[in-house]
C-alpha cells in the first residue's frame, strides 16, 4: 500500500500534469486543485512517549477562489516503524528467554509499526508575498478533523493467536479524537502548469483519548485523555483543474 502511494506521487502525477498544459500568466484562476504530499513528522507531548518519527502520505481536494482563498478536505495515512512501547506492551507474551513462542513452538518473527490516519476540512489562502505569478505565494492553511492511530503487529504466517482477531485489541493501544492542523509554506504554480508544488511546516494538535477498555500490559483500561502532537515538513505536488478560462491566457 505504501509503495503504491509513493509510486503515484513520484511518477503518475507528473505524467498527468504534462497532458494539461495551459500557460496562465497574470490572472488568479478559480477551480479544483488536487494535492498529493509527503510529510516527515516528529511526535511531541503524549505521542512522543509512544512513537518516534513517522511519515504521512497526504491528499487534498480544494476549491480555489478568485481571491486566492481555498477550502477543501484533507487526509493523511500515518505510518512508521519507531514504536517505543512495544516490549512493555508485549511483556505478558515474552518468555524467560526473551522470545514470543508461536504455535509451532518456535520464536515468532514479529514486526511492530505505527499506523493511523487523519481526515478533516481545511481552509486557507495564498498571500501576495514572494509571488512568482498571481497564483503563487506564501500559503497558510488551518484544519479541523478526526485522527486515529494505533500499534500494528505483523506476525510471520500468523502463528501467534494472541496477536490475531479481537485479541489484538489488548495490545494495539488504539487512540483517536479531534485534531487541529496548521500549515505555512510556499505555493508555486507555474505559468505552464508543468510544475506545481508546495512545501512548508505543518503542526498537528490532537485532543485524543485511548479507546481500549482493557490493556493486558497495564491490567486495566486505557481510556484517558491525551494531547498528541506532530510537527514536521510537508512537500507536495498539485494538479489544478480549471473549469473556466482565465482573464488572460497564452499558448506557446
Amino acid at each position: 500500500m505504501k509503495q503504491l502511494l509513493i509510486i503515484v506521487l513520484l511518477f503518475v502525477l507528473p505524467a498527468i500534469s504534462l497532458s494539461q498544459v495551459i500557460n496562465v500568466k497574470d490572472s488568479v484562476i478559480t477551480g479544483v486543485v488536487l494535492k498529493i504530499s509527503y510529510g516527515f513528522q516528529f511526535p511531541e507531548m503524549d505521542m512522543k512517549t509512544r512513537f518516534g518519527w513517522n511519515s504521512g502520505i497526504g491528499g487534498e481536494v480544494v476549491y480555489k477562489f478568485k481571491n486566492n482563498w481555498q477550502v477543501g478536505v484533507h487526509g493523511q495515512y500515518l505510518f512508521g516503524n519507531n514504536v517505543k512501547e512495544w516490549e512493555k506492551i508485549l511483556e505478558p507474551l515474552i518468555n524467560t528467554n526473551g522470545s514470543i513462542i508461536n504455535i509451532d513452538g518456535e520464536g515468532a518473527l514479529i514486526s511492530v509499526e505505527e499506523e493511523g490516519y487523519m481526515v478533516g476540512v481545511e481552509f486557507g489562502k495564498v498571500w501576495k508575498f514572494l509571488q512568482a505569478n498571481s497564483n503563487s505565494g506564501v500559503i497558510t492553511t488551518f484544519g479541523l478533523g478526526y485522527m486515529d492511530h494505533w500499534i500494528k503487529y505483523d506476525v510471520e504466517e500468523n502463528l501467534v493467536p494472541q496477536l490475531e482477531g479481537d485479541y489484538i485489541k489488548l495490545y494495539d493501544r488504539k487512540t483517536s479524537g479531534i485534531y487541529l492542523r496548521q500549515f505555512i509554506g510556499y505555493n508555486f504554480q507555474s505559468n505552464t502548469r508543468l510544475l506545481n508544488f508546495y512545501g512548508g511546516v505543518e503542526i498537528v494538535e490532537g485532543f485524543t483519548q485511548g479507546r481500549r477498555s482493557y490493556d493486558l500490559a497495564t491490567g486495566g483500561p486505557l481510556t484517558g485523555s491525551r494531547f498528541d502532537m506532530l510537527i514536521g515538513i510537508r512537500i507536495g505536488w498539485m494538479l489544478p483543474f480549471y473549469p473556466n478560462k482565465p482573464d488572460e491566457f497564452y499558448f506557446n
